[in-house]
């Protein structure tokens, strides 16, 4: 079982929905300490990231999320709505450094 573990982004993008659809996302990201593996791995600049989609009364939801194998955790990064998801998601992650890209 992996251990759950919310990013200040993560806990604030779900601060700001409905107590009932709060509910239900955490009901279902509580669901990925048993399957890590459950969201659809990313692609290029977020190819780190498993993206957990979900529906709530007609409404698409998606989670970004980094599983690291040997510390059996999980790293919510952003919860939202299908609206425009990959920009906020784009703006809400840290950027890495220039120093580390120059190595």
């Amino acid at each position: 079982m992996y251990t759950l573990v919310t990013t200040p982004a993560a806990r604030k993008s779900i601060r700001k929905l409905p107590k009932h659809i709060q509910s239900y996302l955490k009901q279902e990201l509580f669901a990925l300490s048993e399957h890590p593996d459950k969201g659809k791995r990313l692609h290029g600049e977020f190819k780190y990231l498993h993206s957990l989609r979900m529906v709530f009364r007609g409404t698409h939801y998606r989670a970004a999320y980094e599983v690291d194998y040997e510390a059996q955790e999980i790293t919510i990064h952003f919860v939202g709505t299908r609206e425009n998801y990959y920009v906020d998601l784009k703006r809400k992650l840290p950027q890495p450094s220039k120093a580390s890209n120059q190595l």
